[in-house]
C-alpha cells in the first residue's frame, strides 16, 4: 500500500505470469486491495498479446539478425541448449534464430508446463480477467513492453550466463514450489 499527502492511494504487486490452481485464492489483502482500486495497471496488455499482428511484431525483435545461435554462444553453451531442446521436443531450427534470452525463456516453458504452471493462472491474468467487469478502467503501463530488445537487454545483460544456467534455476524454481505447496495449504485451511 502506498499512501501520499492526500487522499490517493495505490496497491502495488509484483506478478508472477505463471502460477498453478494451488496459489488460488489470492491473500485477502490483496483481493481487498483490488477491490478498493478504480483503476488496474498492468505490464501486459492482453489484448494486444491476443492480436497476432502484435506478437509477430514483438516477435521479430527477439530473433538473430544475420546470425545464428551457435555462432553467439559459447561450444558448451550450444551443446547444453540442443540437449535440453531434445529432451523437451523443441526444434533446434527455430531456437536456431532466437535471441539467447529467448531461448531460455522457450527452454524453461516445458519445464513449467510438466509442474503445472500456466499463463492463464498467472496473477496478471488473474486481475486482467476480473477487472474485465469491477474496475472502471483497466490502464495499461507504459507499451516498451513490445521493445523486446531494450528490456531484455537490461533483465538479461549477461545472456550466455543466463541461458547456462537455466536448468538450474528451473530446478531450483521447481523445489522452492514444491516446498511452499505445504506451508500454502496450511495458510489456507487456517484461514
Amino acid at each position: 500500500k502506498v499512501e501520499g499527502a492526500g487522499p490517493s492511494v495505490a496497491y502495488l504487486l509484483g506478478s508472477l505470469h505463471v502460477l498453478t490452481p494451488e496459489f488460488y485464492p489470492l491473500a485477502a489483502e490483496i483481493n481487498d486491495a483490488f477491490a478498493a482500486s478504480k483503476t488496474l495497471v498492468e505490464e501486459v496488455d492482453f489484448d494486444e498479446v491476443s492480436d497476432p499482428a502484435q506478437m509477430m511484431s514483438a516477435l521479430a525483435k527477439a530473433m538473430l539478425t544475420g546470425q545464428t545461435l551457435d555462432e553467439v554462444v559459447a561450444p558448451a553453451t550450444f551443446a547444453e541448449v540442443s540437449r535440453r531442446a531434445e529432451k523437451s521436443g523443441l526444434p533446434m531450427q527455430a531456437l536456431q534464430r532466437m535471441k539467447p534470452w529467448l531461448v531460455a525463456v522457450t527452454l524453461m516453458g516445458p519445464t513449467l508446463q510438466a509442474a503445472g504452471f500456466t499463463a492463464e493462472l498467472g496473477v496478471d491474468k488473474h486481475f486482467f480477467d476480473r477487472a474485465s467487469s469491477k474496475i472502471s478502467r483497466i490502464q495499461r503501463g507504459p507499451r516498451r513492453h513490445l521493445e523486446i530488445d531494450v528490456q531484455c537487454v537490461a533483465i538479461f545483460a549477461r545472456e550466455e550466463t543466463h541461458l547456462h544456467h537455466a536448468e538450474d534455476r528451473e530446478r531450483k524454481r521447481h523445489d522452492e514450489t514444491e516446498r511452499h505447496r505445504p506451508q500454502k495449504a496450511i495458510l489456507q485451511s487456517a484461514i
